[in-house]
């Protein structure tokens, strides 16, 4: 809840010298147009930075997805190839009678 102290704006204009409140407490045709334009400029601004914002995430997305795509790519790969066996790998394994049966 608001203690009973707080002040009307017009009443805080005529107390303090802060244009900012003689600016709100006196409204005008000219003072609307200026709080208008003042915060169309701030939403455009907001907008533009969530719009880059977006675009910089996008990409982050985007390059992460294909370095998994890469890493599934070369499981498959890696899955389906056909394994080498000693005579196509060049380790030829020799049986000696004479010394494999002591």
């Amino acid at each position: 809840m608001l203690t009973n102290d707080t002040f009307l704006v017009s009443a805080v204009a005529k107390i303090s010298n802060n244009s900012l409140v003689n600016l709100l407490a006196n409204l005008s045709s000219s003072t609307i147009d200026d709080i208008s334009v003042s915060v169309l400029k701030l939403i455009n601004k907001l907008q533009n930075g969530i719009c880059t914002e977006a675009i910089i995430i996008n990409c982050l997305v985007l390059i992460w997805v294909f370095i998994a795509l890469i890493g599934v790519v070369y499981i498959y790969i890696l899955l389906f190839r056909r394994e080498k066996t000693h005579p196509e790998s060049g380790q030829v394994y020799i049986v000696n009678p004479v010394t494999e049966n002591l």
